[in-house]
């Protein structure tokens, strides 16, 4: 797992024939994984390490679906996939239910 604030720039997908190719800041442990998805044609819409707190998460866009690649959990909303909690830390409801991984549920 990597530091909270540790990200770095990945591309986004294979350029079409003279377009630039566009990057996105990600989580540092995940980024070799992230840029190999979509480099070859495996569109990520967003990702999170989950910073020892939550579970790791990629969201692919395959057809009209978007689900996390290590669940397989579909997560219907078109956008805004991840919620904050009161820690800063991003989470899939559907994915991780909203707990953190090392705190006891009350």
């Amino acid at each position: 797992m990597c530091n909270k604030h540790s990200s770095v720039k990945v591309p986004l997908c294979k350029p079409r024939q003279y377009s630039k190719l566009k990057y996105a800041k990600v989580d540092r442990c995940i980024a070799p994984l992230v840029a190999m998805l979509n480099l070859n044609g495996i569109q990520t819409v967003g990702c999170c390490c989950g910073h020892n707190e939550y579970k790791p998460s990629i969201m692919i866009k395959k057809g009209k679906k978007v689900f996390d690649l290590f669940s397989g959990e579909v997560v219907l909303r078109k956008r805004r996939y991840y919620k904050t909690d009161k820690q800063g830390y991003y989470y899939i409801p559907e994915v991780v239910d909203g707990f953190r991984r090392n705190k006891k549920r009350t």
